[in-house]
């Protein structure tokens, strides 16, 4: 029984011990299959970086042609209180802030390149 109870008291402590970028992770996988990403820059994102220049939880994305941001909003619309205590992902939004640059030309970064869209 103290095994047991060793065993059970450790695994609480994994689960608590959150990588240090998963929550970033996750953020980026949210925005990079967003419905309303996408509509706002006209096409499907490549790419999300954190602008740490911006005030904020903001990202700066890219798609072939354009450039915009989007903020993260936590515990917003659709989130459920969390009980005291709660230790793992925060629940978030996103809001998609107006486009910062479009052009006709494929704006030529690492992502398309990999893809073989530009060189």
């Amino acid at each position: 029984m103290k095994w047991f109870m060793l065993f059970f008291i450790i695994s609480l402590s994994i689960k608590a011990a959150l990588p240090p970028r998963f929550q970033e992770a996750r953020e980026i996988r949210r925005i990079l299959t967003s419905k309303s990403v996408q509509k706002k820059l006209g096409e499907a994102p490549l790419k999300a970086l954190r602008d740490h220049t911006m005030k904020g939880r903001i990202y700066q994305v890219h798609s072939l042609n354009c450039r915009g941001h989007v903020k993260i909003i936590y515990n917003g619309k659709g989130c459920k209180k969390r009980a005291r205590g709660w230790v793992g992902p925060a629940c978030f939004n996103l809001e998609v802030l107006p486009i910062v640059a479009c052009s006709a030309k494929p704006l030529c970064h690492d992502v398309a390149k990999k893809e073989g869209i530009c060189k």
